[in-house]
């Protein structure tokens, strides 16, 4: 049973695929900033830059979904948000002010023009992730881009109010604040370069970004939950948790954080604090899929299997396309010597996966089990020649 179980974690993430093609795409991305007389032109400039950016990004996006059903596998919206937020680069940035007259007034306005690249390898990537990996990008891309439109929101609040004011002392209350404002715009900027680091597994790179954001923005939430998860992935558990006990001190009610916090005290063997933190990050969300997979491997650890059953079975639930998650039941089914649950499980995962070298290592001692060789070694051959070596 022991190997059962360690052919599977050693196998999870080994995945192989053949793909017909590769090419690189080239995009333009056009975006303009009318700045105020309080405001700072280095600060204009560069919100004119990540407006070009986005006009860039939604472009390729295009692409990117229509070059997904090429290889029968298209991606949903908010999968081809992340993905292309993460894999695209910028160059050949211009940015140049463009004087303009409204409502009878002169004004300045920055115009930002830029191409933008990405390379289709970065989608045969992004489907050989781990599925749990996948959610935690879309949901760092899904926050991010909110934390920007509220910026936005922000900056046309204060300029309406700036030209309301009646007073000097008004005036400079509001350059002020749009001080701060401007602040939060860099921090989310070292959050996204940060974020696209940790995308392309460069950690450390991305715990200096965040550490910047986090210069510019000391209560930024979002900053001290993704460098906790880069600590993470750096297996720095205990700097992970510092960094998570933080950002739930900022806001108590932010799930994320209570489930990343219960993977490092999961990783530090402290599963009752882990099935603790992610009994939170459920109440907190009943529907946090990737919560529930994670105190199932929990209770998993501590033999409760019929518990961990209970919790991959809501996983499931609420998520039905993660193979990871049947893989992980199919395990507890195993030990429980449901060995039929265990190969159906199996089944399922290869259906969504079908170059995923674990769920055929795993259904190959299944079939021994129930006694059927012939399928046995017909799954450990197929492992193999996804790259298994045992």
């Amino acid at each position: 049973m022991k190997k059962f179980l360690a052919l599977i974690v050693a196998a999870v993430c080994l995945l192989t695929a053949t793909f017909v093609y590769a090419a690189i795409q080239v995009f333009d991305g056009t975006g303009q900033y009318i700045m105020s007389d309080f405001e700072n032109h280095d600060i204009a400039k560069q919100r004119a830059q990540q407006r070009a950016e986005r006009d860039a990004q939604k472009r390729a996006g295009v692409a990117i979904k229509t070059f997904s059903r090429t290889i029968d596998s298209e991606l949903a919206d908010d999968e081809v948000s992340a993905v292309m937020n993460d894999i695209i680069s910028v160059f050949d940035v211009k940015i140049v002010p463009v004087p303009f007259e409204a409502d009878g007034e002169a004004g300045l306005m920055y115009r930002a023009t830029l191409k933008a690249s990405i390379d289709t390898d970065g989608i045969y990537d992004w489907l050989k992730r781990d599925d749990t990996d996948k959610v935690n990008v879309i949901r760092q891309n899904a926050q991010l881009q909110d934390a920007i439109d509220k910026n936005d929101e922000q900056v046309d609040a204060l300029k309406e109010q700036y030209n309301r004011a009646t007073s000097q002392a008004q005036r400079d209350q509001i350059r002020q604040q749009m001080n701060q404002v401007d602040r939060d715009f860099l921090a989310n900027r070292k959050v996204d370069e940060g974020n696209k680091l940790a995308y392309a597994k460069d950690y450390n790179g991305a715990i200096r970004l965040y550490n910047e954001a986090l210069q510019l923005k000391p209560n930024f939430v979002m900053a001290y939950n993704n460098r906790g998860t880069a600590y993470n992935n750096l297996n720095q558990y205990e700097r992970a948790i510092a960094d998570l006990d933080a950002a739930i001190k900022l806001d108590p009610n932010y799930s994320w954080a209570y489930n990343n916090r219960g993977f490092a005290y999961a990783h530090l063997n402290q599963n009752e604090r882990a099935i603790a933190d992610y009994s939170t990050a459920i109440k907190l969300n009943p529907d946090f899929a990737d919560a529930y997979n994670n105190r199932g491997f929990a209770y998993f650890s501590q033999q409760q299997y019929e518990r961990a059953v209970q919790d991959y079975t809501k996983a499931i639930e609420l998520n039905p396309n993660n193979a990871t998650t049947y893989i992980n039941r199919s395990a507890a089914y195993f030990l429980l010597e449901q060995y039929e649950r265990a190969l159906a499980d199996l089944d399922a995962a290869i259906e969504l996966k079908p170059d995923d070298v674990g769920a055929y290592v795993g259904r190959g001692v299944c079939w021994q089990r129930l006694g059927d060789n012939d399928k046995a070694q017909a799954d450990f051959a197929r492992a193999r020649q996804l790259g298994w070596k045992g």
